[in-house]
């Protein structure tokens, strides 16, 4: 009988009841890491080789070392400033009490036996050196043999045999050097007192220390010296 039914009827082959079976087989065999085969009706697996994962290691969530440095290294810069801002007003305050003090910082207590003069003396390095200058350009004219020149003023008035006398005894005995020991004040007056080097002789085979002084006093025109005393 012909099929007049414009639609064909798709009919689906019947599955071997064989072939279903191994495929249910196959199918409860399948497993990770291994591919089924079939030969001769016999079921066979092949192992595939399994990529292994190595174990990563996350690192701890901690500050860097540098951020743990940061506070530390703040605390010592702020510990530097302060210490180097208390050196600089320690330092500014001994400026002005230097200022403010005389001429001699200190005296050793040890004294000459026979001038009773202190051993050594320190001087405040912010005195006023114009009482030196003046002192120390007399004697360097002295040394020079101006001395009938310089004690000119001198020979006018009662000093006048002094001078002679000076001038006589500075030649006779030439002074090499010399260095202040002793400043005494005595307003208005200020004695500087001097160790100084002399030749014994003009022929200058020997030397001898002993000691003078220069008096300064204060007038209209600057500190002017008025008296010069040595032990020749």
């Amino acid at each position: 009988m012909e099929n007049t039914n414009p639609c064909p009827i798709l009919t689906r082959p019947r599955q071997d009841a064989s072939a279903k079976t191994v495929a249910l087989r196959l199918s409860s065999r399948v497993k990770l890491g291994s591919e089924p085969s079939i030969g001769h009706g016999k079921a066979v697996t092949a192992k595939l080789p399994v990529t292994k994962v190595s174990e990563v290691t996350l690192p701890s969530p901690r500050p860097s070392c540098k951020l743990l440095m940061m506070p530390f290294s703040r605390a010592h810069l702020a510990i530097a400033l302060g210490s180097a801002g208390l050196i600089v007003l320690v330092f500014l305050g001994y400026l002005h009490w230097l200022s403010n003090q005389g001429p001699v910082l200190s005296r050793s207590e040890e004294r000459d036996p026979l001038t009773q003069m202190p051993i050594s003396i320190t001087m405040n390095p912010f005195r006023d050196r114009t009482i030196e200058r003046t002192a120390n350009r007399f004697i360097s004219e002295m040394r020079d043999g101006n001395c009938r020149k310089l004690l000119t003023q001198w020979e006018k008035d009662y000093r006048k045999k002094r001078a002679d006398f000076l001038c006589t005894s500075e030649a006779q005995h030439p002074l090499i050097s010399w260095n202040l020991v002793e400043w005494e004040d005595a307003p208005p007056l200020v004695i500087l007192h001097y160790k100084g080097e002399r030749y014994s002789t003009p022929s200058q085979d020997a030397t001898y220390k002993d000691l003078f002084s220069v008096t300064e006093e204060k007038k209209d025109s600057g500190w002017v010296v008025t008296k010069y005393d040595s032990f020749y």
